[in-house]
């Protein structure tokens, strides 16, 4: 298995609805989901392609009707003060923080009833560095980000009529402008190549909620240019060995992959 790795930019507000809200409000998830990205570059394709049935071209369907790729979300990214790339996932649900002290962080997965039994703890609604995954947490080592966003209010609007209606505000809830998210791509090694060839390395496109408004603009672009071995890359952003990486990823981590989300 191999996989490429891609890069989001926000160029203006991005709105992703989540399940939360209410009726005269619109929220936004933190992070840019797989499907999102699957239909950026399925368009891509057929322009390229100039497909008119995309679905009995042999590689849109493979690529993304059979799901021979399989696309990740993009979770938030930084720089580090050598400017490379710092990727982060959600914290799982298992890395907790202390209910009165935000400060002290602990790992469910390593303590029983009796250690639990005198303590209060909630989750972290964040992104973190996943370099905890291959030893027991400690409060130095958990390194989190949240994702920037902003509260734009509009009139609500008379559809029928096309016009807004009088003293009636609709809140958008968006991912802010100007921030990096990355994800990456599963695959064969010569069907990922291929993808690299057929798609723009650097292109400006539309995702989530109101596009081609003022919400939605982001630049794509490939991080890689070519497929790497997935265990080398595991290798790269964690374990100091490939069979470090594998141990720390089928044992310590757990169910977190679920958290981390592969969209076929």
């Amino acid at each position: 298995m191999h996989c490429i790795r891609y890069k989001i930019t926000t160029l203006s507000p991005i709105v992703i609805s989540s399940k939360a809200g209410d009726m005269n409000r619109v929220t936004t998830e933190r992070y840019i989901p797989g499907t999102s990205v699957l239909g950026i570059l399925a368009n891509q394709i057929i322009m390229k392609k100039n497909l008119s049935d995309a679905h009995t071209d042999k590689d849109f369907y493979n690529w993304f009707l059979n799901g021979k790729l399989k696309i990740s979300h993009a979770y938030i990214c930084t720089k580090d003060k050598y400017d490379k790339d710092v990727p982060y996932v959600p914290v799982p649900f298992s890395i907790q923080k202390e209910k009165n002290d935000d400060k002290t962080i602990y790992n469910l997965l390593y303590m029983d009833d009796e250690n639990l039994k005198d303590i209060q703890t909630k989750s972290i609604d964040s992104f973190c560095v996943p370099n905890f995954f291959y030893e027991k947490v400690g409060n130095d080592r958990l390194q989190t980000k949240t994702v920037e966003t902003s509260l734009n209010f509009h009139h609500a609007r008379d559809r029928e009529k096309g016009v807004s209606k009088q003293g009636i505000i609709f809140n958008y809830e968006s991912i802010a402008p100007n921030q990096i998210f990355e994800g990456h791509i599963l695959g064969e090694s010569a069907e990922l190549q291929k993808l690299l060839e057929l798609t723009d390395e650097k292109k400006p496109c539309y995702v989530g909620r109101s596009k081609n408004a003022q919400y939605g603009k982001i630049l794509f672009e490939w991080v890689d240019q070519k497929p790497e071995n997935t265990l080398l890359v595991s290798w790269k952003y964690g374990g100091s060995s490939p069979n470090e990486t594998i141990s720390g990823l089928l044992g310590e981590w757990g169910s977190v992959c679920e958290q981390i989300g592969l969209e076929s």
